[in-house]
């Protein structure tokens, strides 16, 4: 019988250690006698680091259940990475999927192609049925008629088939999900694990939230094979001071406060027979931090006294999110000025879209070192911008708008600059937006260059197989790849961070094309029939890059919550906490949710106990934190404080601080010069000793001349932080405004409409009375055309009348026609309009009548019913 031990503590770092150390004693010392199960957040050298303190690194096995999974089924199978379903290509399973379901009253139909919302909801329902041990579609019909949902098995037993139709469909040869290969590790058994695993003694799984059934059944196989810690983060410990202890072991196991986010792991671990490491040395004594994170979200609880945390743990708030990112930036700099290292240090906002981008930004501005990841958007890079501009243009050849993006791009003849120039300037002077005008004003290189990326995007959407397409398509535009087309040059000279980002994004566009090439043989599509532009468009739209930034070792971290709270850091900040900005329930498919309520393992994730559980583990870590949050928003309306700082409030003597002042040293040279400005304005020091002690102040900007340009910034921000208009804050001097206002009269609304519109705009016009290019008008506008219609009609009857003529008859009709196409001649030839204005085109639809007259007035004799005859 193997032993099977649960390391609960108050935080991941605890548990880890605990585990860590019991580990070590059992482990052999072989290489990879010790096999540690590590979440997604935890860093790799956060678990070796640890386990450096017992012996030596080559003992341990760090793994991920996917790679721990994926290893021992391609041992079993010899099938490798290349036998498995990529997670862009599942998507396109699952679209295909809900394309088959031609059934209008089931729930997942859709008229045409479906919706991007609807395939991530379909997915997460495919992903939450597989990990829960429904892979085929009999075994979801079986195991939901099990939970007395029969219609609804049959419902999703009919989509589930769909996607290994799709799936079968798609690819010449085998692929399989990842549940698949789960399935087949846990039937291949205990046999397989011990023959591949035959050099460790012992297993620790790391400290996860949540575990899915096929995850459990995984671990489960481990223990049967191995002795096995868990390491379990249980902020609600029955023994910590001030909240109440329970005597029943059953009611004291069952997770309460903001341990329901781990309620379902708690009650698994118990029935998998885990139980307490029967020395107790490592808990150590109770904080107050943890005893604050007993009680949260536990109204049963407590003597009814607040917590007193101390300095450990602090709320700000900040006027705006500008602000608080500024805040956030000095204070940062600050520590790292007063000894802290950088790698010590993490920044855990919860809203990444809101503050990931921003808080990197300033903290290259300050020079702080930083790590940084975010996912973005294929269509979101330059890379993605170019496909996009691509199909554009290649859907609509005659549109100028794309063809401007596509030769703005820098990948896009990136060795003919000068010409791509040329042509981007003539487009934006032209008021016309098809291309055909634009080609009218080109001449030599320019032109040439505009009919061959025309040409190129054209072949690309009516291709038959987009791989080579797009292969073509890169060469044609002169987008500077790789000998294979993979992969990317440094002809463009793009930064570190922005070229590993577009690398990263032309090899998902390669693998996107290259599958989806792939499909089309598959399927039978060697017809010459075009592949349908938009599949390749909603292909890309589903491709996330991953981007980086910053190096990876000694910066600040820029991370999630749940990675601050796994991995060792001495300060926290946690910007964002407000109710806008930290999770709240996702929308879910309305038909699944009985699914959910059925059975634990189809229980859908829930962030709200989620964001409970990392706020509770990060009060009771030994970091000092700092939760931060704006007061208002752009719109000036107030923020609502996160729900996990009010239960804090309620439950310690923390207060939330308005921060409005500069409290921390400046980080960035624009702070340099404010705050000595403010230091000049006060009487603290003096320009005469800011020029002398220019070379002394944090401002490291290369081959520089710091007094000069130090006394220069602090000119600038003194005067613009003065109530009073200055010769820096952009007013016009007081003779130019004399000479405008002539002598004095009120401006009109013209003029003031002209300023509000555009300030540079106005300057260049009437100050330094500098006209614009003229634009390259297509058509004359409705003024001009207006105009010239009613003066041709107006002469004409003015010459008709002097004529003696009243009305016009059957007998005159004739000779007015030639007598309005004789005036309508003559007025053109004095119309001021540009050259272009009235083309060829436009006479002839304006005049066509009048021509056609000319005509008919050869037959004397016109067909009665004729529709050529004159009326």
């Amino acid at each position: 019988m193997t032993t099977r031990r649960i390391f609960d503590r108050q935080t991941p770092a605890r548990g880890r250690a605990a585990a860590v150390r019991w580990a070590a004693e059992r482990a052999a010392d072989v290489p990879q006698s010790a096999l540690y199960l590590q979440p997604a957040a935890v860093g790799d050298t956060t678990v070796t680091d640890e386990w450096a303190r017992h012996g030596s690194r080559v003992r341990l096995r760090l793994e991920r259940f996917r790679t721990l999974v994926d290893e021992l089924y391609e041992a079993d199978t010899y099938e490798g990475p290349s036998t498995y379903v990529t997670d862009a290509e599942r998507r396109w399973v699952v679209s295909d999927a809900l394309t088959r379901i031609d059934d209008p009253d089931h729930p997942l139909y859709s008229e045409g192609e479906p919706a991007a919302g609807l395939v991530d909801q379909a997915e997460e329902l495919l992903t939450l049925l597989e990990f829960a041990g429904a892979i085929t579609a009999t075994e979801v019909e079986r195991r939901l008629a099990r939970e007395a949902l029969d219609e609804l098995g049959r419902t999703l037993s009919r989509f589930v088939a769909h996607v290994h139709d799709a799936r079968a469909d798609g690819f010449d040869e085998p692929k399989t999900f990842r549940s698949e290969r789960f399935r087949h590790v846990l039937d291949a058994g205990r046999p397989l694990v011990r023959r591949e695993l035959a050099a460790t003694d012992v297993v620790v799984v790391g400290a996860f939230r949540t575990l899915s059934a096929q995850e459990r059944d995984v671990v489960a196989l481990l223990a049967d094979a191995f002795d096995i810690g868990v390491v379990l983060a249980r902020v609600g410990d029955g023994d910590v001071d001030g909240v109440p202890d329970v005597a029943d072991k059953a009611e004291r196991d069952t997770a309460t406060g903001v341990d329901h986010a781990v309620r379902g792991l708690c009650e698994w671990y118990d029935r998998l027979g885990c139980t307490p490491s029967p020395s107790a040395d490592d808990r150590g004594s109770v904080s107050p931090r943890e005893t604050a994170a007993a009680a949260l979200y536990r109204q049963d609880g407590g003597s009814g006294d607040p917590v007193a945390l101390g300095d450990g743990v602090s709320v700000e708030t900040h006027a705006t999110v500008q602000r608080e990112v500024r805040a956030i930036t000095r204070t940062v700099r600050s520590l790292i000025g007063d000894g802290v290292e950088p790698e010590a240090i993490a920044i855990a906002p919860f809203d990444e879209a809101t503050y990931g981008d921003r808080l990197a930004d300033a903290l290259r501005d300050a020079d702080v070192p930083v790590a940084h990841g975010s996912d973005r958007s294929f269509f979101a890079t330059t890379t993605g911008t170019l496909f996009e501009a691509t199909i554009d243009l290649g859907s609509e050849p005659d549109r100028l708008a794309p063809l401007v993006r596509l030769l703005s791009n820098p990948l896009v003849f990136p060795s003919r600059t000068a010409t791509t120039r040329k042509v981007i300037r003539i487009a934006e002077r032209s008021e016309s937006t098809r291309t055909a005008t634009l080609m009218a004003h080109l001449d030599g290189n320019a032109e040439t260059l505009v009919r061959e990326v025309v040409a190129a995007c054209e072949r690309f959407v009516t291709t038959t197989d987009v791989d080579a397409a797009r292969r073509r398509l890169f060469d044609d535009i002169g987008v500077p790849t790789t000998a294979d087309g993979t992969g990317l040059t440094d002809a463009v000279g793009f930064s570190r961070g922005v070229g590993s980002r577009e690398r990263r994004a032309i090899e998902h566009a390669t693998e996107v094309c290259a599958a989806l090439a792939e499909r089309r043989e598959v399927a039978g599509g060697s017809d010459d029939r075009g592949m349908d532009v938009e599949s390749v468009r909603r292909a890309l739209d589903g491709v996330t890059v991953r981007v980086s930034t910053g190096r990876t070792s000694d910066a600040v971290r820029v991370c999630s919550p749940w990675e601050a709270a796994a991995n060792p850091v001495e300060h926290v900040f946690v910007p964002g906490s407000t109710t806008e900005h930290t999770p709240s329930p996702p929308r879910r498919l309305a038909f699944a949710r009985p699914l959910n309520d059925a059975h634990p393992d189809f229980e859908a994730a829930d962030p709200v106990a989620a964001t409970r559980y990392a706020f509770a583990q990060l009060v009771a870590s030994d970091a000092a934190v700092t939760f931060s949050a704006p007061e208002r928003d752009p719109d000036g309306d107030p923020y609502v404080p996160a729900d996990p700082i009010v239960e804090l409030e309620r439950v310690t003597d923390v207060d939330a601080t308005s921060v409005g002042g500069e409290r921390a040293e400046p980080a960035t040279v624009t702070d340099v010069h404010r705050s000595l400005a403010r230091a000049i304005d006060t009487g603290a020091l003096t320009p005469e000793t800011v020029s002398t002690d220019g070379e002394t102040y944090d401002i490291a900007v290369s081959e520089a001349n710091a007094p000069s340009r130090l006394a220069n910034g602090v000119r600038v921000s003194a005067a613009r932080a003065s109530d009073e208009v200055g010769k820096y804050d952009g007013h016009v001097d007081p003779a130019v405004v004399a000479d405008l206002r002539d002598g004095g009269r009120p401006y009109s609304p013209s003029r003031l409409e002209t300023f509000a519109d555009c300030a540079f705009r106005y300057y260049l016009e009437h100050v330094l009375e500098i006209e614009p290019d003229d634009p390259l008008t297509l058509e004359p506008n409705a003024l001009d055309v207006g105009s010239y219609v009613h003066d041709v009609l107006e002469r004409f009857y003015r010459e008709w009348r002097a004529d003696g003529h009243e009305t016009i008859t059957g007998e005159t009709l004739a000779a007015a026609e030639e007598r309005l196409y004789a005036v309508a001649v003559e007025r053109l030839e004095t119309l001021r309009a540009p050259d272009t204005a009235f083309h060829d085109a436009w006479l002839d639809a304006l005049f066509d009548g009048l021509r056609g007259a000319d005509a008919v007035a050869d037959d004397p004799e016109p067909t009665p019913g004729d529709p050529d005859a004159p009326a």
